[in-house]
């Protein structure tokens, strides 16, 4: 930069390029944003609905408290936040790099090289998609058939083998 009016112009387009990129982060912060408000206000009527619909079809207390602890689990625990859905406003690539982060690793340690390849395992870890399991959920049972592999991120899950022996897994576990 070599005269006056190129310092000026660099300056004017750094500023430019400035708001141009903060304009896209506070959009994206805005949609994030306004999607969990969204889910807590959708949570809050269905709650209500439930109550009123209990009452009048005389729901056992038992019951309804069971109810009310699930949505004030998807408010407080998980927050509204719909993995799902944020897996279907992000592009593929980045999507497969989220997956890799949490699971490959795991994978990797679960299924020893002899037995699946590098390939394999990137091809079982980018076919993944996000599950939120609800508190009492039975992921798989003893003797029934389960077409699914779940990678333990955060949380606990409680495993009982045939002997009826429980522990509970770790994150990270497969």
């Amino acid at each position: 930069i070599k005269t006056n009016l190129e310092r000026v112009f660099a300056m004017f387009a750094m500023v430019v390029a400035a708001v141009i990129c903060d304009a896209g982060i506070t959009a994206v912060l805005s949609s994030i944003i306004g999607n969990i408000d969204f889910q807590a206000g959708t949570n809050s009527r269905r709650l209500q609905c439930s109550k009123q619909y209990m009452k009048s079809q005389g729901v056992p207390q038992e019951i309804q408290e069971k109810v009310f602890n699930y949505y004030n689990y998807a408010d407080v625990e998980i927050k509204g936040v719909n993995e799902e859905e944020v897996f279907k406003g992000i592009s593929r690539a980045l999507k497969n790099s989220i997956l890799q982060h949490f699971c490959y690793q795991s994978l990797r340690c679960y299924f020893p090289t002899e037995f699946l390849s590098e390939g394999e395992i990137n091809y079982v870890v980018n076919s993944m998609s996000p599950h939120l399991a609800v508190p009492g959920e039975k992921l798989s049972e003893i003797g029934k058939e389960c077409s699914a592999l779940y990678v333990l991120q955060r949380g606990e899950i409680t495993a009982t083998n045939i002997n009826e022996q429980c522990w509970k897994l770790p994150p990270g576990a497969v």
